[in-house]
């Protein structure tokens, strides 16, 4: 299930290059590219994205995260056309996600 369900999964031969330079098409637009902090599991419900990039706390201090994660959350919104959200792998583990 996972190796049908996960960009750049190494075994399905997926990757992003499915959807390379979607700003060249016709009708793109400018999509989501967002992120998010949480203390509960119910704070994620409804999250939408195509590409979750989870980051170490040391790249998500304070509420935003690092540039360099900002600065991928964007070319992947804008290369690829996703829907992009950022969370902290330290919320994940404080909320019971394992």
């Amino acid at each position: 299930m996972v190796s049908g369900a996960l960009l750049n999964y190494k075994d399905t031969g997926v990757s992003a290059a499915i959807n390379d330079k979607a700003f060249e098409r016709d009708g793109f637009t400018r999509v989501i590219v967002d992120w998010m902090r949480f203390t509960d599991s119910l704070d994620v419900v409804g999250i939408q994205a195509d590409y979750l990039v989870i980051c170490a706390d040391y790249f998500f201090p304070e509420e935003t995260p690092h540039s360099d994660i900002i600065n991928l959350m964007q070319h992947r919104s804008i290369y690829n056309g996703y829907d992009v959200m950022a969370v902290n792998v330290k919320d994940i583990l404080d909320a019971g996600f394992y």
